[in-house]
């Protein structure tokens, strides 16, 4: 519930009329119980940002919301298996996924290692870091 709407129900809503007075309290007081049954007084909702596609700034927003906390988590490079992004290991290693990127659209300066039989992730690795300054700068 939204403290503020009460209050201003209370103060303007003729159903609130004699809230503060004895004669008419109880009254006031059911009718301001059902106004928060009805919900009536719940808060705003939280708008929601909308991205759509194409949004390439928003695109880019998020790719670098993504980058920054996988470098709070200690990861330093990345690569591209079928629009997943994988955490680079040294051979031999377990890979983690990231990312899968459903819109085929993030995060398009990472060659994808699925395009060509003789790339290997060695070889299409990308510093996080590195990414991190090229979408800070655009």
């Amino acid at each position: 519930m939204d403290a503020a709407k009460i209050l201003e129900w209370i103060e303007t809503s003729p159903l609130a009329e004699g809230f503060w007075e004895s004669k008419n309290a109880t009254v006031a007081f059911d009718n301001l119980t059902d106004a928060i049954t009805l919900g009536e007084l719940a808060p705003d909702p939280i708008p929601l940002p909308t991205i759509k596609p194409g949004d390439v700034k928003s695109m880019n927003e998020l790719e670098l919301l993504l980058l920054k906390m996988w470098a709070e988590f200690g990861i330093e490079y990345i690569y591209k298996y079928k629009n997943r992004i994988k955490v680079f290991k040294r051979e031999g290693l377990v890979s983690y996924e990231l990312f899968c990127d459903l819109t085929y659209r993030m995060f398009t300066d990472v060659e994808d290692i699925a395009n060509d039989d003789d790339l290997y992730p060695e070889d299409c690795k990308v510093s996080v870091t590195s990414l991190i300054e090229s979408r800070s700068v655009s």
